[in-house]
């Protein structure tokens, strides 16, 4: 039974019926805005050509079951509108990342279930030959064909109770209850061994590593889309956002005020100098809407264009002027 079925013509039927229709129009419309943007090429094989096609069956899969559960019928389709949860794992960055990780890893995943599957079909063989006429607890058939003996090792490669219930009612049956016998003990550690013990880690070491490469490229595409906007917003002097900043002063004592901080922390044991050194970690620490990077080719350059000597500019009566003079460069 279900766990919470409300009955035809009730309240709480009504209220699902309506969020139901109230979600599809959602998913359509966000899907209309999608395609409209995208349209027409980009949005089949675009970057998230998978995604849009997966917006599209759940979008389909909605209205349909929305109409039959118009039509009071019963179908099949109905059921598949739960697939709309997985809509979360694209708008979810860790789930996302987790999703690629998985497709990721499916090709070498597959790859160590095939050799899990062929270790498994060579024992289920031995275990029938050995052990097919075994009797068990409650006339269970454990290794009578080869279809039981694969889902008996399935079990012992999950660890489902394997020792009680199969491995010591054949010690019984091939060496008395006393004795242990060395074949079947061989047989069932050997593959508990090589099954649960080496290919299961081995799968869960390819997962790992995938989920960690996924981490990985993930933060280099951010780092790659930062520096993308950063260079599309490049300006052609470095101190430009700092300008910007200063620019939104409404007074000349609020911008006498947001110059003395400035200078401030490029020249915090006031000194009376900024080399470049002070410059960068001061710039660096001022909250503007872009960062303010400085390189030492950006410093040389400004002494250039404003005189003074490769190392320092000097700081008289609260504003940058050219000097000369020593401090370390940087």
């Amino acid at each position: 039974d279900a766990q919470l079925q409300p009955k035809h013509g009730s309240f709480l039927r009504g209220l699902f019926d309506r969020m139901d229709v109230a979600f599809t129009v959602i998913f359509s419309a966000e899907l209309a805005v999608n395609l409209f943007v995208n349209w027409f090429w980009n949005f089949w094989v675009g970057p998230d050509w998978a995604w849009n096609i997966f917006d599209v069956i759940v979008v389909m899969i909605s209205i349909v079951g929305s109409v039959v559960n118009t039509l009071g019928q019963v179908t099949f389709l109905r059921l598949f509108r739960a697939i709309r949860v997985i809509r979360m794992v694209r708008r979810l960055e860790s789930l996302n990342v987790i999703a690629r990780s998985l497709l990721g890893a499916l090709a070498p995943v597959l790859n160590s279930c095939l050799v899990l599957l062929m270790l498994t079909a060579m024992y289920a063989i031995i275990g029938v030959d050995l052990f097919g006429g075994a009797p068990f607890r409650n006339n269970e058939h454990y290794f009578n064909d080869f279809a039981s003996s694969m889902f008996t090792l399935f079990q012992v490669a999950t660890g489902d109770a394997w020792a009680d219930s199969v491995a010591r009612p054949l010690f019984q049956y091939r060496g008395g209850s006393a004795s242990v016998d060395p074949v079947v003990a061989l047989y069932f550690v050997s593959y508990t061994i090589l099954a649960g013990m080496i290919i299961m880690n081995v799968i869960v070491a390819v997962l790992l590593d995938e989920f960690a490469s996924s981490v990985a490229e993930e933060k280099a595409r951010k780092l790659a889309i930062m520096e993308a906007e950063w260079k599309a917003n490049d300006t052609l002097w470095p101190l430009d956002p700092l300008l910007q900043e200063l620019a939104k002063a409404e007074s000349e004592d609020e911008l006498e005020a947001m110059i003395h901080d400035c200078l401030r922390v490029c020249d915090p044991h006031e000194t009376g100098r900024v080399d470049w050194h002070g410059l960068r970690v001061g710039m660096r620490s001022l909250r503007t809407l872009r960062p303010v990077h400085v390189s030492r080719d950006d410093f040389l350059d400004l002494l250039a264009r404003y005189g003074g000597d490769e190392t320092a500019v000097a700081v008289v009566n609260g504003a940058a002027a050219p000097g000369a003079g020593g401090g370390d460069g940087g």
